[in-house]
Order: C-alpha cells, then structure tokens, then sequence
C-alpha cells in the first residue's frame, strides 16, 4: 500500500498499524487504492485557541499522498500507536 520514504517510520509499519485500526478506504478523490508515505511534521495549533489550554498544541502527524493523484492525507501519530510520546493531547 505505501513505498518507504522516510527512515524513521517504514512503510510497513505504517501498513500494520492502520489494518490495525479499519483504515482500508481508497482515496477520496479519485479511489485510487496505491498511496505513498510522504513524511511526518509536527501541527501546531492557534495559541488563541481554547483547546490549547485542554490539550498539546503541537500534534505529531504523518503525511500520506495518493499515488495516483497526489491528494495529501494527515494522520495524527499517537492514536495510530507512532508517537514516541503518548502523553497528552493526541
């Protein structure tokens, strides 16, 4: 489903860990069904934002893109079991 472009986190891991969770859906633009692990960054939330007095406001996430039309998805790291710290916020 995914080819490996980043060393921290594999492809197949990344495979794993979403069969793990129901995340089988083909792209939501063209229904593709091939996708890339394009890296991973870190959203950061508004200050001005109330849930950021609740919660982090900085989210690890990962980035996967459509290999057929490029359409870029964020996952979140943590619920996904990828964060190396799982404690608050996601």
């Amino acid at each position: 489903m995914f080819a490996d472009r980043n060393p921290t986190i594999d492809a197949e891991t990344i495979n794993v860990k979403f069969k793990e969770k129901g995340v089988t859906l083909p792209c939501p633009r063209c229904g593709h069904q091939k996708f890339n692990f394009v890296g991973e960054t870190i959203l950061s939330l508004s200050p001005s934002s109330l849930q950021n007095l609740l919660f982090e406001s900085q989210i690890p996430i990962i980035i996967i893109g459509c290999a057929n039309c490029g359409f870029l998805i964020q996952h979140a790291k943590a619920p996904l079991g990828l964060s190396r710290s799982h404690g608050g916020g996601l």
